[in-house]
């Protein structure tokens, strides 16, 4: 499966940066019906946050994502639940194989990008969800930054088994 190309991530940052409040309010709507499931979850973690500007800055990173799958052209299914709960699980799991070792934001999402092989994309979300060095991003709260993080990693998981399932897993 080939990976999804810089420009494309970009495009898709230019599009939904130039959209207007009632734009993106739409896009949202629109993704929330196409994936129903996806939304009830995002809906659901979202209400567990304190800091509602992030949950609305998350909306965009998850609609740039769903929009960078689409690259793919081929046709998302509606995501089951169950699907979607069985990849958050294992991914939890997957967090809890080291226990005694506590990984940072940064080394858990390195982690991730050696196992969704989707460098470019995961690139731009380290950059967005960690920061930078000399500008990292803050987070009001752990719960929230855990929150968000994991629903980010788990709608990545989902979307990337399901184009393996028509493309192959290859990654070039």
């Amino acid at each position: 499966m080939e990976q999804i190309p810089q420009d494309v991530i970009e495009m898709a940052e230019d599009f939904l940066n130039h959209l207007s409040m009632k734009e993106t309010g739409d896009l949202l709507k629109d993704f929330f019906f196409e994936q129903l499931f996806f939304s009830e979850i995002i809906i659901s973690v979202h209400k567990n946050m304190k800091d509602q500007e992030l949950a609305k800055k998350h909306n965009l990173l998850f609609m740039l994502i769903y929009k960078c799958y689409k690259y793919y052209d081929i046709p998302i299914p509606v995501i089951s639940r169950e699907i979607i709960l069985s990849t958050h699980d294992q991914f939890i799991k997957s967090l809890s194989v080291k226990p005694n070792q506590k990984q940072t934001l940064l080394e858990m999402m390195m982690d991730m990008k050696t196992l969704i092989k989707q460098d470019n994309l995961m690139d731009y979300l380290i950059l967005k969800v960690c920061g930078t060095i000399k500008n990292p991003v803050t987070y009001q709260t752990e719960n929230d930054m855990n929150l968000a993080i994991s629903e980010t990693i788990v709608i990545i998981l989902v979307l990337n088994n399901e184009m393996k399932k028509h493309i192959g897993d290859e990654i070039n």
